[in-house]
């Protein structure tokens, strides 16, 4: 089984990881305080 890495997948690797860890650090503001954070962490782990 081979990787093929090539500028164009780097890109999209860097757009949904930026985009993913803004998803994250917004989260983290907006849930504070609710009951059903950590739940909601670990759902969203799970699926990032």
């Amino acid at each position: 089984m081979t990787l093929l890495v090539d500028p164009l997948s780097v890109l999209m690797m860097l757009i949904v990881t930026g985009v993913g860890g803004l998803i994250v650090l917004y989260s983290i503001g907006y849930m504070d305080g609710d009951p059903e954070e950590r739940r909601y962490f670990a759902y969203m782990s799970f699926f990032v």
